[in-house]
């Protein structure tokens, strides 16, 4: 199973990806991080809906960004999430970027900590062009 199998297309909102070439965020990842996986307690990290119930589009078994179907698909042991370093308000220490569904399907599974590849603000602006 490929990375793009369970994904999406990498969207490039800057347009530095020459358009002839389709790349996926992990061809991206793989092809320009530095980082090392890190094993991360769950608690320390904040996602969308974390403390909002309102909010439907959480990654869980009934989101309503693909019915849960993204859900019941995610790989959280193959494939890390990516994260960014924050001091949050409520004591978090990291922003989710990227592995919603993987991130909540670790935790229906039991699971307390999860693979991830952490940036900083700094060096994801850094990735940008000028």
């Amino acid at each position: 199973m490929n990375y793009s199998d369970v994904k999406g297309k990498y969207l490039d909102p800057y347009n530095v990806l020459p358009l002839t070439t389709e790349f996926t965020e992990i061809d991206w990842l793989k092809a320009n991080h530095l980082h090392e996986v890190e094993e991360l307690p769950i608690s320390q990290i904040l996602w969308k809906g974390k403390y909002n119930k309102y909010i439907t589009s959480d990654g869980g078994p009934n989101c309503s960004c693909c019915s849960g179907e993204r859900f019941r698909t995610a790989n959280w042991k193959d494939f890390p999430i990516w994260l960014m370093k924050y001091d949050c308000t409520q004591g978090e220490k990291y922003i989710i970027m990227d592995g919603r569904h993987r991130l909540r399907k670790a935790m229906a599974d039991g699971e307390t900590t999860i693979k991830a590849y952490v940036y900083s603000l700094d060096e994801l602006l850094s990735y940008l062009p000028k």
